[in-house]
């Protein structure tokens, strides 16, 4: 019995937190806001369904770029992982550029560019989840 609960414990992996920043529209069109919020949060909801450890609604994930202090953002939140997203023009569609950067030492691990239509944030988020969730290493 309690060697086979030590041997459970040990092949418990605990995964590190990663935070994950409201994606930026920077199409120009106001109307996009809601196709980045909706990737950003099936982001959050695709890792977290794959056991990560995730915050994507702390208030500090949601400020303008210019404002957002990476190494701040990982004090603050615990987080070892900040994924940042940008929605940018891509004609004909549009174009998720995500940032899987690890902290505290602000090092890009991944990034990767997804090409979407407003219809397929969700489909872009499971492909950033799928690509981002392997390299969650403690």
């Amino acid at each position: 019995g309690a060697v086979a609960l030590s041997a459970v414990l040990v092949r418990r992996v605990v995964k590190p937190v990663v935070a994950v920043s409201r994606f930026d529209n920077e199409t120009g069109e106001a109307t996009l806001d809601r196709v980045a919020d909706a990737a950003s949060d099936g982001v959050v909801a695709e890792l977290t369904e794959a056991g990560h450890q995730v915050i994507g609604n702390a208030a500090i994930l949601r400020g303008p770029r210019n404002q957002r202090d990476l190494a701040q953002i990982g004090a603050a939140l615990g987080a070892r992982y900040v994924i940042l997203c940008q929605l940018q023009n891509a004609p004909p569609k549009y174009r998720l550029l995500a940032h899987l950067i690890r902290l505290p030492e602000q090092t890009h691990v991944k990034v990767i560019r997804v090409e979407i239509t407003p219809e397929e944030a969700a489909s872009g988020a499971r492909r950033i989840a799928a690509e981002f969730g392997p390299r969650l290493t403690a």
